[in-house]
């Protein structure tokens, strides 16, 4: 069960999860009773059901879409997670970053991943400004890995796989900003 935002592209594959490949922008997700919720979701002793899927977001066909995001579901079918990928856009237009932010179906504005802070680099954020100088010399890495908080563990990874920049962010004709962004995301069992 994969839901689809209108006009982003996603295809999904089950086989051929690749690697952790590591990579220092791993942290744990914050702790606290919506994690404890999320572990319980399903069944006593279901498993979480691995899953690869290919994001494609582009600004001429994705301008007026919302986030990408897919359900985490364990063997039993239950929804134990929501993950996303939510364009960050200038006020004045122009996305400027890609937050990745995993969620509950209880809480769906709590981004277990943590608070998104403003100056403040976080692995959780992919940054245009990251990804000027190329994706070998982004801060965090090509592979951004975060655990997920689940009896069982779980680690959910994603991987930039390209991205297009462009110029004209807000009022700044010459801030760089996102035309186009490629990346895989990884849910997988430990």
């Amino acid at each position: 069960m994969i839901r689809i935002r209108p006009l982003v592209r996603v295809a999904a594959a089950t086989a051929g999860l690749f690697a952790f490949a590591g990579g220092s922008g791993a942290r744990p997700l914050a702790s606290g009773s919506e994690a404890l919720q999320a572990s319980k979701a399903g069944q006593p002793g279901a498993l979480l059901t691995p899953w690869e899927q290919t994001i494609h977001w582009n600004v001429e066909a994705n301008a007026d879409t919302g986030p990408w995001e897919s359900p985490v579901l364990d063997s039993d079918g239950h929804e134990l997670f929501r993950v996303a990928l939510i364009p960050l856009w200038a006020v004045e237009g122009g996305v400027t970053a890609f937050e990745i932010a995993v969620t509950t179906s209880q809480n769906p504005r709590l981004n277990l991943l943590g608070e998104r802070q403003l100056n403040v680099a976080q692995a959780s954020v992919i940054e245009v400004r990251d990804l000027e100088r190329g994706i070998a010399k982004s801060r965090f890495g090509r592979v951004r890995s975060f655990d997920l908080p689940m009896g069982g563990g779980g680690r959910l990874e994603v991987t930039v796989r390209g991205a297009r920049l462009g110029r004209g962010a807000g009022m700044c004709d010459t801030c760089p900003n996102f035309q186009e962004f490629r990346a895989t995301a990884a849910v997988r069992a430990r």
